[in-house]
């Protein structure tokens, strides 16, 4: 009995804090008070961690990356990035919010979540990140730069900010040599099979 138990509760919702992760998510999506979405958004980070393959919860937070509420939006972003990867359904939203935020916190925090992305990922934030090199906020651009760093000597990571170097305005190019002379100065190898 103990077994099955065991067996089954493997694969019941593993929920937090003493509630399921339906009723977690009922609040993300229907709770009109933004600081009861934000402790949702963060209750089902810790069930993500939990149970990663969850796709309804992880589908949730995505949904949450539309939120009204930039800090529902970075939270729902930081729970979406487990074991230090980012789920790939994230990208265009935190892409978005790097970008639409009038908040330079949100950019810059938003920024920074990218850099989780996986190597099949790479390429779809490259660009927005060395968009993010022409940010009015210092913090952001400097957001960028570490997570352009962070992603390492890919193809696309060089090349692009080779050409911001190049051509972007002077606040992207700045940060666009930066970075390039931050991944020449760090022993960040090179990915298997490239250049």
């Amino acid at each position: 009995m103990l077994l099955l138990s065991v067996a089954f509760g493997c694969s019941a919702d593993p929920g937090f804090s003493g509630r399921t992760a339906e009723e977690w998510i009922r609040q993300l999506e229907q709770s009109p008070d933004s600081v009861e979405r934000r402790a949702a958004a963060r209750a089902l980070g810790s069930v993500l961690a939990i149970h990663p393959r969850s796709t309804r919860v992880t589908a949730a937070l995505v949904r949450a990356l539309a939120d009204t509420s930039d800090d529902v939006r970075l939270e729902a972003g930081t729970a979406l990035v487990q074991h230090n990867r980012l789920a790939p359904t994230a990208v265009p939203g935190l892409v978005r919010l790097m970008s639409d935020s009038a908040h330079e916190h949100t950019r810059e925090h938003a920024a920074e979540l990218l850099a989780a992305v996986i190597p099949e990922n790479v390429g779809d934030v490259v660009s927005p990140l060395i968009r993010a090199l022409e940010d009015p906020s210092v913090r952001v651009r400097g957001a960028a730069v570490r997570a352009l760093v962070r992603l390492g000597e890919w193809p696309q990571t060089v090349e692009g900010l080779r050409r911001a170097a190049a051509s972007g305005g002077t606040a992207a190019k700045e940060g666009a040599r930066e970075a390039l002379a931050r991944l020449a100065r760090s022993q960040v190898p090179v990915h298997p099979g490239e250049r």
